[in-house]
């Protein structure tokens, strides 16, 4: 809970499902909800993990269905083409949570080497 806690003081979204766990059960979750930051995080750090060496320019994600604190999410990173580090190269992501739910789907644009800027739509 305290990581929720930090989550939404650097967001500054306080928003009663992330951070009230009486109040994400009145409304029908056992848990309160993973701030979608916790997610493009995740996202962030696989794709620069997948691709050490380019820098993803352009980042891309859609929400699917909810992750609640606690749960175990499972993300799949697929290139298009053969070289993702060449700049163009698009990488395809999705997340599912333990139940293979679908969580969020996106993808990454890779930039040019010296690009470190990113982007998020959510």
């Amino acid at each position: 809970m305290e990581q929720c806690l930090s989550m939404a003081a650097m967001t500054r979204d306080y928003h009663p499902r992330h951070v009230v766990p009486d109040i994400a059960a009145r409304s029908g979750d056992r848990k309160t909800e993973l701030h979608s930051s916790w997610i493009s995080g995740l996202i962030e750090i696989a794709v620069r993990r997948y691709v050490p060496e380019g820098f993803p320019e352009h980042v891309a994600v859609t929400y699917h269905s909810p992750a609640y604190q606690g749960t175990t999410l499972f993300l799949t990173v697929r290139p298009e083409g053969q070289d993702p580090t060449r700049e163009g190269s698009v990488l395809r992501f999705e997340v599912r949570d333990g139940r293979r739910r679908l969580v969020a789907t996106g993808e990454a644009v890779m930039g040019d080497r010296g690009t470190k800027s990113v982007g998020h739509l959510d």
